[in-house]
């Protein structure tokens, strides 16, 4: 998606099977947060699935829309568990 664009993406994923990317998106989207190091593919990674979310969202179901919005804001704005005063 970085390099090639979510619509080259999807495509190919749609060769093998349509709409395939959404399906494993819904289950895996959580994995997001995950990318964290070195910074600049963390930013890569939540830039590219914030514009796969903006471009394709009507094409995705209910489901796999909120597993990527939450994935994105928790990856964006993790929770802490401690409170600094």
């Amino acid at each position: 998606m970085i390099c090639h664009s979510s619509k080259t993406l999807i495509e190919a994923c749609d060769r093998i099977q349509k709409n395939i990317l959404f399906m494993v998106l819904k289950s895996e989207a959580a994995a997001i947060k995950f990318v964290s190091e070195p910074a600049r593919d963390r930013k890569y990674c939540l830039v590219a699935y914030s514009r796969l979310l903006a471009e394709y969202a009507p094409l995705m179901d209910r489901d796999t829309v909120s597993a990527l919005v939450n994935s994105l804001i928790e990856a964006t704005c993790p929770k802490t568990t401690t409170v600094d005063f």
